[in-house]
């Protein structure tokens, strides 16, 4: 049987091997990544801008974004994982809810930007996180057609 000095030395021991190795970042380094997000050479607060890994195969592999506060600018953030995004090569796609429309039943809201921003198979915007400090160039966004309008046609007077 166990006497109460081997129990107390056993416990710390456990103790001490459950806080070595909870402890500390798990998955990649994370790198701070922050940029300005502007329309119509605005800020636009409450953007979201997220950074898709190029060549990202499992869904499981979080997504880093920031969210933009009223001078447009954001920081990035990779979820519960901390500040920041690990090296690579990123698509950016953007998300700008209307606040001026009403929630939809999902408590979202439509796109201010139309949906020009928001689809990694469209986007043109990417960037390229290296270790240390990185800042996106501003995003100077136009926002799009509103899906079921015809754009109009810049030659018509």
């Amino acid at each position: 049987m166990m006497n109460l000095r081997n129990f107390c030395c056993l416990t710390l021991k456990l103790a001490m091997v459950v806080a070595a190795t909870g402890c500390g970042q798990s998955g990649p380094k994370l790198h701070p990544v922050q940029g300005t997000v502007l329309v119509n050479k605005k800020p636009a607060a409450e953007a979201i801008v997220f950074l898709h890994r190029k060549g990202r195969t499992g869904l499981e592999e979080q997504v880093p974004y920031g969210k933009a506060d009223k001078e447009g600018s954001f920081k990035i953030t990779n979820g519960n994982s901390g500040e920041g995004a690990p090296e690579g090569d990123y698509t950016i796609t953007v998300y700008w809810p209307d606040m001026s429309k009403p929630e939809d039943g999902n408590g979202g809201r439509p796109d201010a930007l139309n949906g020009a921003y928001d689809k990694v198979t469209q986007s043109k915007l990417s960037y390229v996180v290296k270790a240390g400090q990185n800042t996106i160039p501003p995003l100077e966004l136009v926002p799009g057609v509103a899906k079921g309008k015809v754009a109009p046609n810049p030659n018509d007077k």
